[in-house]
């Protein structure tokens, strides 16, 4: 198994960042949210 880089994400609860850390995550990368809102972080994180 190939090592992946870890992807930051700053704005990560946007529309756009959201989107990106989704697909990103979901092709088995791992994400690092930026957010200034820990409650919209945390909803990110579990979406």
């Amino acid at each position: 198994m190939e090592k992946r880089p870890t992807i930051a994400v700053i704005g990560g609860t946007g529309d756009l960042g959201s989107a990106l850390a989704k697909r990103w995550a979901a092709a088995g990368y791992p994400v690092v949210l930026g957010s200034r809102s820990k409650q919209k972080a945390q909803a990110a994180a579990e979406a």
